[in-house]
């Protein structure tokens, strides 16, 4: 044997031994994508999961005002408001209209027996109730009892005319609708 047979092998054997940093580069570049594949399905996930939240929160609320209603025989006077209004045009989900539906004592005495036909889990800053992406949540009312929610004036729901005494919505980040009706 040689001694350029015995370089040769010598070689050979330490190239079989060790990765080549083109092999680790891939190893990782491969590792970087399936990583990046798992971290989009996971948020897509919580994204799903949120919506799923802000659904059962608007049928929630829905429910908690029809109870409202069968308690009082009337919808929660909310100060400044006409009944016209309340059916008319959407009405933002505050502190103080909380603060009816919690039972919490409300200075307009709309919830005499304080009784709790909801609890807000999440508020916003200024203590606003708030679905999972910090946003309001509105309602509209049938406040003339024919059963109905007119069509919504501009961009505000209902599209078309709905046949419910109440209804509840919110909107994602993206702007999404999530309705009570639908």
């Amino acid at each position: 044997m040689s001694v350029a047979e015995i370089g040769t092998m010598e070689t050979r054997g330490r190239n079989r031994a060790a990765f080549t940093l083109i092999e680790l580069l891939i190893v990782i570049a491969i590792i970087g994508m399936l990583a990046g594949m798992l971290l989009t399905g996971v948020q897509m996930a919580k994204q799903k999961a949120r919506e799923v939240v802000a659904k059962t929160e608007v049928s929630q609320l829905e429910i908690a005002l029809k109870k409202y209603y069968q308690e009082y025989q009337r919808w929660p006077t909310i100060a400044g408001l006409s009944p016209e209004d309340m059916e008319n045009e959407p009405v933002v989900i505050v502190k103080s209209f909380a603060a009816i539906l919690q039972g919490d004592n409300d200075s307009d005495n709309n919830n005499p027996k304080r009784l709790p036909f909801m609890d807000f889990k999440t508020v916003d800053k200024i203590g606003d109730p708030a679905n999972p992406w910090g946003k309001k949540y509105y309602c509209k009312f049938d406040t003339d009892y024919d059963n109905q929610i007119r069509k919504g004036s501009g961009k505000d729901p209902p599209k078309d005319q709905t046949r419910r005494p109440v209804i509840v919505w919110t909107q994602t980040v993206k702007g999404k609708l999530i309705a009570s009706w639908q």
